[in-house]
């Protein structure tokens, strides 16, 4: 029971509800769910230049869950000569600041994730800790998903 009651609040805190003009009750976008990684963006800050880079259909088949105070990622990967589940799985607590559409994980919370979008079936955010391009200031590193039905 105590498991039901834990859980319960987190799936509250990760959902919200709209009325429509008509009053009807409709569900806005959850970070709940499988991901899959489409590609990443690099946008980089002395140049403010976008490196792209695109996802093989293998690593799309990754699967990023975010359970309720859970990232899960299960990995796919070429073996041999063919795409396959290479067995490589993490775990990581975090927290979601809905408010402010970021989360961070469990000890880094000087270093959030920003969501800058989240639809039923989008969802980009922003890493903005990194200096990639080693100039001296942080660069943006925009992570794109589409939601596994």
């Amino acid at each position: 029971m105590k498991k039901i009651l834990i859980i319960l609040p987190a799936f509250f805190i990760f959902t919200s509800c709209r009325s429509d003009e008509n009053g009807n009750q409709q569900i806005e976008a959850s970070l709940i769910g499988k991901w899959s990684l489409k590609k990443v963006d690099a946008v980089m800050s002395a140049t403010n230049q976008i490196q792209t880079i695109e996802k093989s259909d293998c690593d799309k088949k990754s699967i990023h869950e975010f359970l309720g105070t859970v990232h899960k990622s299960t990995f796919y990967g070429i073996v041999g000569s063919s795409c396959q589940l290479t067995g490589e799985v993490s775990s990581r607590n975090y927290t979601f600041d809905k408010a402010n559409m970021k989360f961070w994980y469990e000890n880094e919370q000087d270093y959030p994730y920003f969501i800058t979008k989240l639809t039923e079936n989008e969802l980009v955010f922003e890493d903005r800790s990194q200096d990639v391009d080693n100039d001296g200031k942080t660069d943006i590193i925009r992570r794109y998903f589409s939601k596994i039905h």
